[in-house]
C-alpha cells in the first residue's frame, strides 16, 4: 500500500483501488460510510456510479451544493394527531427498497456547513433524516475536493469525517486508460496522454481561476474530435485552426495547441490494417517518431477490440476463432514481438495491456486456438520471459 500522507491526513489510493474496496464492502454487506477526497474532473463521480452499473444494483446521485436542508428533511406539517412531521424527500432511495444500492452525496466540501450537519443523521448508525430511514443494504458514499485541489473547498469537519472510511483520490493514468479505452474514448486522446503522462491533470494552484486540464476535459475532447474526424473526408482532421479551437476550448491554451502538435503526426500513422495483415516488418520501424507509434499503438487497439467484438466468440464454448481472426491477432502479436525485441519492450507491454481491457476473454481464445502457435510460434516465449498474462 502507499504510505504517504496527504491532504487532511488521508491516504492515498487510485480509483481502481477503490472501486475494489467499494466491491469488498457490498460483498460483505459491509455499509460502513465512505468519503472519498480528491482533485475536480478525476473521475470520482463516474467511476462510483459505474460500478453501480457493473453490479446491477441501485444509484442515487445527490449534489449537496445545489440543495437546502429542508430539501433532504422534507418540508413540516401537522399530523391528525396535532404533530409536526416532515413529507419524506423524493431525492432519496425509496427507504421500501430491499436490494444493494449506492447513494452518492456529491460536491460534500462546497455545500454549506449546515447541509453537511443534516446528512451526518444518514452517515449515524441509524441512518435517519427526519421521517426517512435510508434502506438497509444502500451505502453512502460522499465525495469532494480537498483543500489544495482547486475547487469550492467550503470545509469538512473531523465529525463528518469520523463517521465512516476515508480516503484521498489521485489521478493514475494506467487507470484512467484502462476506463478510456474501455468507454471508446478517441485513440488520439489516449496516445497522447501516454506520451505525455503529466498533462492527464495540469493545475496551477496560483492561477486558481484558470481553465484546467483533466480526465474529463480530455473525455469531451475525444467527443468533439470523434464528431470532427466523422466530417473529414479521410478520418483525419485537416483544418489544424478547427482542431487548436476544440482543443483549447477543452483543455486550455496551455495542453490544447500540445495536443494539436502531437495529433498532426497521425497523417503519418502506420496503418493498422497492415499490421493486421502482415505487412508491416519491424525495419520499417526504424525512423518512426515516438509521436507515430503511439498514435499507432492505439489505432491499433481500437481496430482489434472491434474485430474480436465482430467475432462474436463465446468463451463459454472450447477455445476456438475464426482462421480469419486468429490470422489478423497472430500477424498483430509478431508485429508487438518484433517491437519488444528491437524497438521498444515498454510499448509492446502497453499494447499488450491495452488490447486485453474488455477483450480478455476473446484474446485468450484466439491465443489458445490451435492454429494460433503455427502462426506465431515466438509470442508465448516472449510472454513467459516478460511476464504479460493476457
Amino acid at each position: 500500500m502507499n504510505g504517504e500522507i496527504e491532504t487532511l491526513n488521508m491516504h492515498t489510493a487510485s480509483l481502481a483501488q477503490i472501486t475494489r474496496q467499494i466491491s469488498c464492502q457490498l460483498q460483505d454487506g459491509d455499509y460502513t460510510p465512505v468519503t472519498l477526497l480528491g482533485k475536480s474532473g478525476i473521475g470520482k463521480t463516474e467511476s462510483i456510479r459505474d460500478l453501480a452499473a457493473d453490479l446491477g444494483i441501485g444509484f442515487v446521485e445527490l449534489r449537496l451544493s445545489h440543495y437546502q436542508e429542508s430539501d433532504l428533511i422534507g418540508l413540516p406539517y401537522i399530523d391528525e394527531a396535532g404533530k409536526t412531521r416532515h413529507a419524506i424527500s423524493t431525492l432519496l432511495p425509496d427507504e421500501h427498497d430491499e436490494g444493494q444500492g449506492i447513494l452518492l452525496l456529491d460536491e460534500v466540501t462546497s455545500a454549506p456547513k449546515s447541509m453537511r450537519s443534516a446528512v451526518y443523521q444518514l452517515l449515524d448508525i441509524g441512518r435517519s433524516l427526519g421521517e426517512y430511514t435510508l434502506p438497509e443494504k444502500w451505502l453512502v458514499i460522499a465525495c469532494g475536493n480537498g483543500p489544495d485541489d482547486g475547487g469550492d473547498f467550503r470545509g469538512i469537519e473531523p465529525a463528518f469525517l469520523s463517521r465512516g472510511f476515508c480516503w484521498r483520490i489521485e489521478e493514475d493514468l494506467r487507470v484512467w486508460k484502462d476506463w478510456a479505452v474501455s468507454h471508446q474514448v478517441n485513440p488520439a486522446v489516449i496516445a497522447f496522454l501516454s506520451f505525455q503522462p503529466e498533462m492527464l491533470h495540469v493545475m496551477d494552484l496560483d492561477r486558481p481561476f484558470d481553465m484546467i486540464a483533466c480526465p474529463r476535459n480530455w473525455t469531451k475532447l475525444s467527443g468533439l474530435l470523434t464528431n470532427l474526424e466523422k466530417r473529414s473526408p479521410n478520418g483525419t482532421i485537416d483544418d489544424m485552426n478547427a482542431l487548436e479551437f476544440a482543443a483549447d476550448g477543452c483543455v486550455g491554451c496551455q495542453c490544447g495547441p500540445a495536443f494539436s502538435a502531437f495529433y498532426q503526426f497521425k497523417k503519418e500513422l502506420i496503418s493498422p490494417q497492415d499490421i493486421l495483415d502482415g505487412k508491416v516488418a519491424v525495419s520499417d520501424m526504424e525512423n518512426v517518431s515516438e509521436e507515430i507509434l503511439y498514435l499507432t499503438a492505439q489505432a491499433l487497439v481500437q481496430e482489434v477490440h472491434s474485430i474480436l467484438d465482430d467475432a462474436k466468440i463465446d468463451p463459454a464454448e472450447a477455445p476456438s476463432a475464426d482462421p480469419v481472426t486468429v490470422g489478423k491477432i497472430a500477424n498483430l502479436l509478431n508485429w508487438i514481438v518484433d517491437v519488444g525485441e528491437n524497438v521498444r519492450l515498454d510499448m509492446a507491454v502497453s499494447i499488450l495491456q491495452d488490447l486485453s481491457i474488455g477483450s480478455e476473454t476473446a484474446l485468450q481464445s484466439v491465443v489458445l486456438d490451435d492454429e494460433f502457435d503455427l502462426l506465431c510460434p515466438r509470442f508465448s516465449k516472449f510472454a513467459e520471459d516478460h511476464y504479460i498474462i493476457l
